[in-house]
């Protein structure tokens, strides 16, 4: 499953073109996010609008690729989800941090070029991968990520404008 905002189409189609081989056939993918018609379709491929039931769609997968964007804390707080890969979109910030505290694996390069193939079957067909990241990842994270960023801001600015006002 892929995730962002402003995901590049190269990014869905490289990894498209690689899970459409027959070696994944077992496994039902779910991309969120809008493609073009030229795009293979396969019976384990399945399209998905953006905001249309995210959380449903990841409360029933045991592994996620997001765009290391918001998306991806709500991912991290996902209860039942084994493994987290990432990829770079604008915020690197959010990818070095899943990367460096073993929170996810990268499958893309920092300059989202190219898939790394190893990574991503690591990810689907290596159990012990996908747990180790759950461990890593379990309890700490939970759905308020985005909206805790922003009472942050506010506090830093509420309490700059206090001392100022002093």
């Amino acid at each position: 499953m892929t995730t962002g905002g402003s995901v590049d189409k190269r990014i869905f189609s490289q990894l498209v073109s690689e899970v459409v081989k027959d070696e994944y056939r077992a496994i039902d993918f779910h991309f969120i996010g809008t493609l073009d018609d030229s795009v293979q379709k396969s019976l384990n491929i399945h399209f998905h609008e953006f905001g249309s039931g995210f959380d449903s769609i990841a409360q029933d997968c045991d592994t996620a690729i997001s765009a290391a964007g918001t998306s991806m804390w709500s991912l991290l707080s996902n209860k039942s989800l084994l493994g987290l890969a990432t990829i770079v979109e604008n915020q690197k910030a959010n990818y070095s941090y899943a990367i460096n505290s073993k929170h996810a694996l990268p499958v893309f390069d920092l300059d989202n070029v190219k898939l790394d193939i190893g990574v991503l079957r690591t990810l689907l067909f290596d159990e012990t991968s996908r747990r180790n990241i759950y461990r890593a990842i379990s309890g700490q994270y939970d759905t308020l990520g985005a909206s805790r960023v922003c009472e942050l801001l506010l506090k830093v600015h509420n309490d700059n404008f206090h001392r100022n006002e002093l």
